[in-house]
């Protein structure tokens, strides 16, 4: 494998040979994993070393210069900094440093010429290196020394050190916070940040360690140490990531001590740091990757992602728009920003896109939810920013949309009270405020969301943590919103944690309601007169829509419930649903097994069976999956007897798929061709089309498999593809042994059915 050519790094360790030399150690470990050619396999030319005496302010400049000098728009560049961070505040304007070589040569009242070198400055020499891509890992600390009683940890403050500056009244001692130094470098998309921990923590390192904790774990992340028969001969920046933020907290809670790194990402692409070292590549996959001439593959378009709407001098009021886990901050709202700049009520409003750039977690691909993970560290990036990048407006409003608001929530309760008293408008749009409630989705995506499900610990966490920090007085004016026809949030979860003073109903469905192309939408109208303090009443929302959210599942579940014996078919699918979307599956079920529609009917016996197919899916009961397979095979003889070949098709294809789950091949095969066969002659239909598209790939026929699953997408709606996706990927894991969000098939139902 080749070298990566056109890949930089700078490497920083200051400290004394007598004091500190663990930062020189620090540097000089990650320079030997960047040059060694089994693992990084970075140029030695285009890798720089300064630590000691070397790391001079003159030194570091010039070399940050030369970077600047021998990179190109298609170069990835890292920088990394082990030593002190430290700042004051000088006439109102707080000042962010690195120190430097020399720095203790020179006493406390000789501030001004100790060697240091500023965050503005530091970010005018990152401004002139045009590299594509550009990733700063901070490994800032201040010793403190052993503690009493002969501790075995050595624990450094991380730009969050108090310093006694002398006597003069335009600079007072201030408590310094990693975060803010983070804040400052970043304005462009493209720079990913890291710092080795968060405000007011200490950074750790064993006195019997050669490095600290962070940078053990980032030459672990480099070396591929979480790794396992790679498919990517890259290490990229969302590997080192997510193992930091798993390894640095466990290592630190072992040593009773709490340590979380600090990250602010904003890159379009998930690119590479540095290779997959020979002896993580799958054996099977070495001769393949030695033949390889490795060239990176070519990122997006730099600067892609927008970091604000409008932002001007001298306006004292933000829109902030919060967005979920898919596509961009920029892209969520549709026209919205664009039409709120346009209206001179807004003005004197700067507004900003805020969120995380879906590559982050690039395993989500467009899947609607994301993980704990992803939520913190989004609502952690946003209590740093309004600490920080917010802290000069004197008015913050925030319309958050999807799991946004759940972020955005755990944000504000994260924030200090001072920082909460500058929030004017807070709006939640489609926000599962009380957790994931739909049962379809709870079973396809289990074991992502298991902690998002409604009585989880999170969920319950942050639902009592809000009550009881606003008892129902908030210091701003909040508007939680609910779409009419959104099939992902119910309106329990949106709207029933809050008082229906808060309450807004608005017409779409989850992605619609806010994703709006003119001014005429409830959506825009909520958000401008909420922010302008005019009252709002719906101009373009059916109140017929708005009525079936309030009551559609009750009112039907009301109305029919009590002849239940006479209803038809159409009239007892109708009540089934509304018992399933109401989360009364037992009560369904009950309903359907007793029914004297039921015994006869195929329709409604492959009803029922699907309601058991879906329970053992979810629990793993072999009674139910024996209990749907009779259901199904009673279908498919009554259908049979009718000589109903539509309804003979759909039931041999649920027993195709229900005896590859039970592991009956043979006769998965049997069903999978009667059902192609019969399907084959049918009109065209969706459930003609998603029946071929499941016995060619039952039959691993996958040419075939995915031409009609394109055709299914074409014609689905948004519940139909998710339960299309859900059997696809379960077929498909059972057949193959493989459910790696990165295979190529898995990729392509996510791209087809989950967008």
């Amino acid at each position: 494998m080749k070298q990566l050519d056109n890949h930089h790094a700078l490497l920083i360790g200051v400290g004394y040979e007598q004091k500190d030399v663990y930062m020189r150690h620090d540097a000089k470990a990650v320079y030997e994993v960047l040059v060694d050619e089994n693992y990084a396999g970075y140029k030695p030319e285009n890798v720089k070393l300064l630590i000691g005496e070397d790391a001079t302010r003159e030194k570091i400049r010039g070399s940050l210069d030369d970077l600047a000098r021998r990179t190109n728009s298609d170069s990835k560049v890292l920088i990394y900094y082990s030593g002190h961070g430290n700042g004051f505040t000088r006439d109102g304007v707080n000042m962010y440093y690195l120190e430097l070589y020399g720095y203790y040569d020179y006493g406390d009242d000789d501030y001004n010429i100790k060697p240091r070198l500023d965050a503005h400055e530091i970010r005018e020499h990152l401004n002139k290196i045009s590299a594509d891509r550009l990733t700063f890992l901070f490994d800032c600390c201040h010793a403190q020394g052993m503690t009493k009683g002969g501790e075995l940890l050595t624990t450094a403050n991380k730009l969050d050190v108090n310093h006694k500056w002398g006597k003069s009244d335009a600079v007072k001692e201030e408590n310094m916070k990693s975060e803010q130094m983070v804040q400052l470098l970043d304005d462009e998309e493209g720079f990913a940040i890291i710092s080795s921990c968060k405000d007011h923590q200490k950074s750790l390192r064993h006195n019997e360690h050669t490095n600290s904790l962070f940078t053990t774990c980032l030459i672990e992340a480099l070396k591929g140490e979480n790794i396992y028969n790679p498919k990517d001969p890259f290490v990229r920046l969302t590997d080192v990531v997510n193992y930091l933020s798993e390894e640095v907290p466990k290592r630190a809670q072992e040593w009773k001590r709490k340590q979380d790194p600090f990250f602010n990402l904003s890159f379009d692409d998930n690119f590479e740091l540095c290779k997959v070292p020979r002896n993580k590549i799958a054996e099977r996959l070495l001769i393949e990757f030695e033949k390889m001439d490795i060239k990176p593959a070519p990122s997006k378009t730099k600067r892609a992602v927008k970091k604000y709407f409008r932002k001007s001098e001298g306006v004292n009021n933000v829109l902030i728009l919060a967005h979920g886990f898919t596509g961009e901050g920029h892209e969520t709202y549709g026209k919205i920003p664009y039409l709120l700049m346009g209206n001179e009520k807004m003005n004197g409003w700067d507004i900003m896109p805020f969120g995380i750039n879906q590559n982050i977690m690039p395993a989500m691909g467009k899947g609607v939810w994301a993980s704990i993970e992803n939520l913190n560290r989004y609502s952690e990036n946003l209590r740093s920013r309004l600490a920080n990048e917010f802290n000069s407006y004197d008015r913050i409003a925030i319309v958050a949309y999807s799991l946004g608001g759940l972020a955005v929530q755990k944000a504000i309760l994260a924030s200090e009270p001072e920082i909460r008293e500058r929030l004017s408008h807070v709006i939640l749009i489609a926000t599962p405020s009380n957790g994931i409630t739909n049962d379809a989705f709870k079973e396809h995506w289990k074991n992502q969301i298991h902690d998002l499900i409604k009585g989880s610990s999170y969920i319950n966490n942050l639902r009592s943590e809000w009550d009881k920090t606003f008892k129902d007085n908030y210091p701003f004016h909040l508007k939680v919103v609910a779409a009419t026809k959104d099939e992902y949030v119910s309106k329990e979860s949106c709207l029933d944690p809050f008082g229906q003073k808060y309450w807004e109903m608005v017409s779409g469905n989850h992605h619609s309601v806010v994703k709006q192309e003119t001014n005429e939408n409830d959506t825009y109208r909520l958000i401008l007169d909420t922010l302008t303090n005019n009252p709002f009443s719906r101009l373009y929302t059916d109140q017929e829509e708005v009525n079936l959210l309030l009551g559609e599942y009750d009112r039907i579940i009301d109305e029919l419930m009590p002849d239940l014996e006479k209803l038809n078919e159409g009239a007892l699918e109708k009540l089934i649903h509304a018992l399933e979307g109401s989360g009364k599956r037992k009560e369904a079920i009950k309903i359907l097994k007793t029914h004297k529609l039921t015994q006869e009917d195929s329709d409604m016996l492959r009803a029922l069976g699907d309601l058991y197919k879906n329970r053992y899916l979810n629990d793993s009961h072999l009674e139910d999956a024996e209990t749907a397979m009779n259901c199904y095979k009673r279908s498919y003889e009554i259908a049979k007897n009718e000589k109903d070949n539509e309804d003979v098709y759909l039931s041999a294809i649920d027993l195709a798929f229900l005896n590859l789950l039970l592991d009956n091949k043979t006769d998965m095969l049997a069903y999978a061709e009667e059902a192609r066969d019969l399907a084959e002659h049918m009109r065209n239909s969706l459930n003609k089309l998603c029946t071929m598209a499941e016995a060619f790939l039952l039959q691993d026929d996958m040419d075939k498999a995915r031409s009609y699953y394109e055709k299914t997408a074409a014609l689905a709606g948004i519940k139909e593809k998710i339960a299309i996706y859900s059997n696809a990927f379960t077929a498909y894991s059972k057949l193959s042994g493989v459910d790696d969000p990165a295979d190529e098939f898995i990729l392509f139902l996510k791209e087809n059915l989950l967008t």
